[in-house]
């Protein structure tokens, strides 16, 4: 399952940045091959290589990690998108979040 989610998030962040497979394979070091035995959850990358494909995606390597399996793909989007925006963005969002979440459980 970790191979899943670990290939998701890989093909997720590299298409939402406009990286092509192949481009994607050179920055990190290996073949395009490889990347889409990757992002298909049939291999298990090292720790090293993680970290390359993480520095691949200017992306932080614990987010590849990450599991959105039942989240539906615009809220995924969002979701990365506010990450992206930093901790300040997101705590603020965050709180907007709980704020309207609540005044809907109170009605």
């Amino acid at each position: 399952m970790l191979k899943a989610i670990l290939g998701k998030n890989i093909r997720y962040i590299r298409e939402s940045k406009g990286v092509s497979q192949k481009d994607m394979a050179l920055l990190a070091g290996f073949t395009p091959a490889y990347l889409g035995y990757l992002e298909r959850g049939q291999k298990n990358p090292s720790v090293d290589l993680v970290q390359k494909i993480a520095a691949a995606l200017d992306t932080e390597a614990y987010k590849l990690f990450l599991i959105k399996s039942d989240i539906p793909t615009e809220l995924t989007q969002l979701i990365h998108s506010i990450w992206d925006l930093g901790p300040e963005h997101t705590e603020f969002i965050t709180t907007v979040i709980k704020a309207y979440v609540k005044t809907k459980k109170n009605c």
